[in-house]
């Protein structure tokens, strides 16, 4: 897997695990409540006013301040490896 933000292909092995509800207000340490944030998006998400929104299918959308909204990122077809 990669960092949930819309358009991140940041491997999820690199990732910080951020809460969905932040831990100091309440957020549970439980894996649905989780979800992987490169360690870029992840600082962002906590020093900047932008809402990072979880998607049912747990991607992220970000609102920025001005009101920008990012957009989910088609997957590519999944392949099986040639070997």
């Amino acid at each position: 897997g990669t960092c949930a933000r819309d358009g991140c292909n940041r491997l999820a092995q690199d990732a910080d695990i951020d809460h969905k509800t932040p831990w100091a207000s309440g957020g549970k340490t439980d894996i649905n409540e989780l979800r992987p944030l490169c360690p870029r998006d992840h600082v962002h998400r906590h020093l900047t006013r932008a809402i990072y929104r979880s998607r049912p299918d747990n991607s992220v959308q970000v609102i920025t301040s001005t009101g920008h909204e990012s957009k989910p990122t088609p997957h590519a077809p999944t392949t099986e490896p040639p070997f």
